[in-house]
């Protein structure tokens, strides 16, 4: 049996690409909706909860640590733009993990015995590491 010639296959291969494009014309354009759409007020709880549940707020506040209850801390977390909230979050999370590594640990707000030293050894040890853009 012979084989079908190239020309022939690309002819067949136009056919079909001509006819999904004549379909996809017919056809309105898909939208892919998320079952579960978070607004941005949502999504600015959960990070500011794990944030939270991160520091072992609730011990704290039950200790005596900290003054701000964890729903006030909450409400003024949330004033903050969700940029400034994610930039602060990545940097609570970049800092710990240093802190951690550095065998501190993270137990309410009585956080470590010399953070700061472990700051300074960061920012020797990356030169990229800039506190300040985490800031504002």
């Amino acid at each position: 049996m012979p084989l079908p010639s190239p020309a022939a296959n690309g002819h067949q291969r136009k056919e079909a690409s001509a006819t999904g494009q004549a379909l996809a014309a017919d056809s309105p354009p898909v939208q892919i909706v998320p079952k579960s759409r978070l607004s941005e007020e949502d999504f600015k709880r959960k990070i500011i909860n794990d944030l939270l549940s991160h520091l072992d707020y609730k011990t704290a506040e039950l200790s005596g640590a900290v003054e701000v209850k964890r729903e006030e801390i909450a409400q003024e977390l949330l004033q903050l733009s969700t940029r400034t909230l994610i930039s602060w979050y990545e940097a609570f999370l970049l800092v710990r993990s240093e802190l951690m590594y550095g065998g501190y640990e993270l137990n309410g707000l009585r956080i470590i015995d010399h953070p700061a030293d472990v700051l300074r050894k960061l920012m020797k040890s990356d030169p990229e590491f800039d506190i300040q853009q985490f800031i504002f």
